[in-house]
């Protein structure tokens, strides 16, 4: 069942990599088409505009000409506009609703009718979009008409949007919709005069896109049909597939792994703890000055099934993820006091140290289970010193009182890896503490970092300022306790000087500490 679920996992892993890698191709697509959209869209508007604006400024000055219409003078100033402009095709003037003259075909033998107009703008321009057989040539032409003035707009003037490409295709109209000035490729999907604009979001593969001017009445409605992943050649699809799939099966793979080692280490620490595997080693406390050995710290120890160590910073950290941490705790305790029960009794000026998770500490069921373990066993709880890292006291609140619980039945708190975490002078001393311990990052770097020497120095001066015990961890050369004992004459040192985590005792000296 456990391969099968397995399985499933990784092959749901594969098919959401495959649906968000095509997912995002498709995006890709669509931002790639709307910026192309964007561009099309803008210049289209901005040449249609430009037209527009000729037509108006033409047709204005020909509306307001003092001439008399078609008369010699006036032909003359028609082909003169005609001639400077760009994108129109003739000039002419009407009257009644018939063409008189134009500057292209001068005064007409008979007067040309005109067709109804396709619309009448506000300002009292009519529009005719692709008017057909005027002046008998068979040509489609826009016109517009203002008062006696008529401008014809060049079949030319738009040619260069004439062939956009395959997949694009766009409507020039009015902001109503109601009349379209020009068409470009297939406008079927633009939805002639109901147009709706795709937003970003939207994973339609046809992209449309609106924009208007803001002076003149014109409006440009563009679309781009190709922004469909699916619909691309096989190389591309097969590639983006491909690597959705690599991508989905690899986090399938990691997280399985991922999965299986925290239920791995979990189980094996529930294990440890129902066969008893879970081992516990002493390393010695000794007094510097004479390196009697004052006392020891009980460390928990756990190996794989292949018998390598596991770093108890990692097992540790799983058996507080699966709620196993104040097991572990409890059976270092029994364990602890158990073996150290004989040396104990008969030295009282001899400590055992037992490390304590701050899950630990705010457990209010440890008090009398440590208590009761310590009757049972017919020792002094002055002898054990519990510690906690630097690093949970953040939790300061709460744990200070959890703290004081332990302190009255007459334990002692020590600050372990002191230097790693957030204390300062003031901190400190709120805290229901009788030592702290420095950590090895600092023992080891003495001689070595400037920098280093100088929090040694700090740490020595703020706990013999706070009249603490202090426990120098890490101390694995004579050079280094010497520079120790230049501090303080009155450390205690722990390291491999001293001597290495044991399952054995310790040899033992005649001396008590003051922690």
């Amino acid at each position: 069942m456990g391969q099968t679920r397995d399985w499933v996992f990784i092959i749901a892993a594969v098919s959401v990599g495959i649906l968000g890698s095509l997912l995002i191709g498709q995006f890709v697509m669509i931002s790639t088409a709307d910026a192309r959209l964007s561009e099309y869209t803008s210049t289209l508007l901005t040449y249609s505009v430009n037209v527009a604006q000729e037509s108006r400024d033409t047709l204005g000055k020909i509306a307001h000409s003092t001439q008399s219409i078609c008369t010699e003078s006036d032909l003359e100033r028609l082909r003169f506009l005609a001639f400077r402009t760009e994108h129109l095709r003739d000039v002419g003037r009407v009257e009644d609703g018939r063409i008189l003259c134009t500057a292209l075909w001068g005064i007409l033998p008979a007067a040309q009718p005109l067709p109804p107009p396709n619309r009448e703008q506000r300002d009292g321009d009519f529009l005719w979009a692709n008017a057909e057989d005027i002046g008998g040539y068979g040509i489609k032409v826009d016109m517009v008409v203002r008062d006696t003035a008529i401008v014809f707009t060049a079949p030319i003037a738009f040619q260069i949007y004439e062939r956009p490409a395959s997949d694009l295709s766009a409507l020039v109209l009015t902001r109503d919709g109601q009349h379209v000035y020009r068409r470009f490729g297939d406008t079927k999907p633009l939805a002639e005069g109901d147009a709706t604009q795709t937003e970003w979001f939207h994973l339609s593969p046809q992209r449309i896109l609106s924009r208007c001017s803001n002076d003149l009445d014109i409006c440009v409605v563009a679309g781009a049909s190709n922004a469909d992943l699916l619909g691309q050649p096989i190389v591309p699809l097969l590639a983006a597939t491909g690597m959705g799939a690599l991508s989905g099966g690899a986090f399938g793979w990691a997280a399985l792994w991922y999965r299986r080692r925290r239920l791995s280490l979990s189980q094996q620490v529930k294990r440890a703890l129902a066969d008893g595997s879970l081992s516990v080693v002493y390393q010695p406390i000794v007094r510097m000055r004479d390196k009697h050995v004052v006392g020891v710290e009980a460390l928990a120890r756990l190996s794989d099934e292949a018998g390598e160590p596991i770093s108890p910073e990692v097992f540790i950290k799983a058996a507080e993820d699966a709620g196993l941490v104040c097991e572990v705790a409890r059976l270092v305790i029994r364990r602890a006091l158990a073996d150290m029960r004989d040396e104990l009794l008969a030295r009282r000026d001899f400590d055992l140290s037992i490390n304590l998770s701050v899950l630990d500490v705010l457990d209010a069921a440890l008090v009398p289970y440590l208590n009761d373990e310590i009757a049972r066993n017919g020792l002094n709880p002055d002898q054990i010193v519990l510690e906690i890292t630097e690093r949970s006291t953040a939790r300061r609140e709460k744990l200070v009182e959890a703290m004081k619980a332990f302190q009255r039945s007459g334990h002692r708190f020590f600050i372990d890896d002191f230097g790693t975490g957030y204390s300062n002078l003031a901190y400190l001393a709120s805290l229901p503490i009788s030592g702290i311990k420095m950590d090895k990052m600092f023992t080891q770097a003495i001689g070595k970092e400037a920098v280093c020497s100088a929090i040694v120095e700090n740490i020595c001066a703020i706990s013999d300022r706070l009249g603490l015990d202090l426990i120098v961890e890490g101390v694995e050369t004579e050079e280094q306790a010497a520079y120790i004992l230049q501090l303080r004459n009155d450390a205690f040192g722990q390291g491999w000087l001293y001597g290495k985590p044991g399952r054995t005792l310790p040899s033992t000296g005649d001396s008590r500490p003051h922690c």
